[in-house]
């Protein structure tokens, strides 16, 4: 039993088509196709794909310069192989990509008139697994040795419903075939997941031109990201809009409110990648998250005494969230001589104080009357306050740290 899909053929030539008519001016030289029916029409036609879908010049295509609406003419360039004769059917192609739309549009009549009287798909309920990436569909035994399975160009078999309506794994996915026995009606197609193909299965069968229409739609999602603008440029806008679309997404349905959620590691190096020149200074994983769930927090730290000549730093610790540090107060700098040394690593792997993660320096002195005061900072993990007592011994008596961070950050005294 099978229906070949007219209609679903149709409807996606129409999805990938914004017009399609006939030429009425034969034009020796290639180069226009004159359609009464486009008369008064706006410009919809300058550069997008003209293709050609009958006569001579079956399946060529060109890219419309010109279109008049006063006589319907479309103008192309370059020329067309030959000339483009009176009752031509051309379509005017969306803007997918006039090179893989043209390839789908061929894959879609090559499949319609090279079938060799066969059929385009043939559909069927698996009754019995005779073994390992096996199954056998009865209704469709008897169609000769050979007629499915090919060495270059196989036939696909698409599970379009899974036993009892269950969703899952095989259902939606497409696998070639490599073995058919007509005797039996036994196709052999290995990759299947979900423990492979089950009895009460329904099988879709689908000549290979049809099942090439998926490789191509593929191809021109990963090489284009989304229909129209195709310059680099707006490829790479299109394939990150769609990350973090997918990002968004995919957080929000695994988010609870108050959970301080962690993302995968894949997940926070597209994060990194894709958003941080948006919402700079935070350099954490989760930023998006982060900025709309951030709360002002203080912390203090405990007193230090540091013995002079001693130096000793205290540890910024904000998990892996980041934190935007609004202020750090300094209590025991005023009055003594210290010199207090700025640490923000890149890497959350880094020890502390390393020289390539100094990011400023500070000295206090006897005579000051005011200082200690920092900031405003981002950390993306940790940050170092290195003291170095300069004078006689003394203590920090407090570190006071603001900051906005999704979750709590904590200061540890070196010992």
């Amino acid at each position: 039993m099978y229906r070949p899909p007219i209609d679903e053929i149709t409807a996606i030539l129409s999805s990938l088509s914004s017009f399609d008519g006939y030429n009425t001016v034969d034009d020796v030289l290639g180069t226009t196709i004159v359609c009464p029916a486009l008369i008064g029409s706006n410009d919809f036609i300058t550069s997008k794909t003209i293709l050609i879908e009958s006569g001579a010049r079956k399946f060529e295509d060109r890219s419309a310069t010109l279109f008049i609406n006063g006589t319907g003419t479309i103008t192309v360039a370059p020329a067309f192989g030959g000339p483009i004769l009176r009752g031509t059917h051309f379509y005017v192609l969306n803007s997918v990509s006039p090179t893989s739309a043209s390839a789908i549009f061929a894959a879609l009549f090559s499949a319609i008139t090279t079938t060799g009287g066969g059929s385009l798909a043939y559909l069927g309920v698996v009754d019995f697994v005779p073994g390992a990436d096996q199954f056998r569909i009865p209704t469709l035994a008897g169609l000769g040795a050979g007629k499915f399975a090919g060495g270059t160009s196989p036939y696909r078999a698409f599970v379009s419903r899974k036993n009892g309506g269950g969703m899952g794994l095989p259902q939606g996915q497409m696998k070639a075939v490599t073995a058919y026995v007509t005797a039996t009606g036994a196709f052999t197609a290995p990759g299947f997941g979900g423990g492979g193909v089950n009895i009460g299965d329904e099988v879709i069968i689908l000549h290979p031109r049809i099942a090439e229409i998926y490789d191509i739609l593929v191809e021109v999602v990963t090489d284009i990201g989304y229909e129209g603008l195709t310059d680099l440029a707006h490829k790479l806008t299109a394939a990150r809009a769609a990350l973090i679309d997918h990002l968004n997404a995919d957080i929000t349905t695994r988010a609870v409110p108050g959970d301080a959620m962690a993302l995968t590691a894949a997940e926070r190096l597209l994060v990194q990648a894709l958003v941080i020149s948006d919402v700079t200074p935070f350099a954490g994983a989760d930023v998006g998250y982060i900025l709309a769930h951030a709360q002002i927090r203080t912390v203090q730290s405990g007193v230090k005494a540091i013995n002079g000549a001693v130096q000793k730093y205290l540890h910024i610790d904000s998990g892996i969230y980041g934190a935007e540090i609004l202020s750090i107060a300094i209590n025991g700098v005023i009055g003594h001589d210290w010199s207090l040394d700025v640490y923000v690593p890149a890497d959350d792997a880094e020890a502390a104080t390393q020289p390539q993660s100094l990011r400023d320096s500070i000295t206090y002195a006897l005579a000051d009357t005011s200082g200690g005061l920092l900031g405003p900072l981002a950390i993306p993990f940790d940050a170092y306050l290195d003291f170095l007592n300069n004078g006689a011994n003394s203590q920090i008596t407090q570190v006071t740290v603001t900051y906005r961070s999704r979750t709590a950050i904590t200061l540890t005294w070196e010992p």
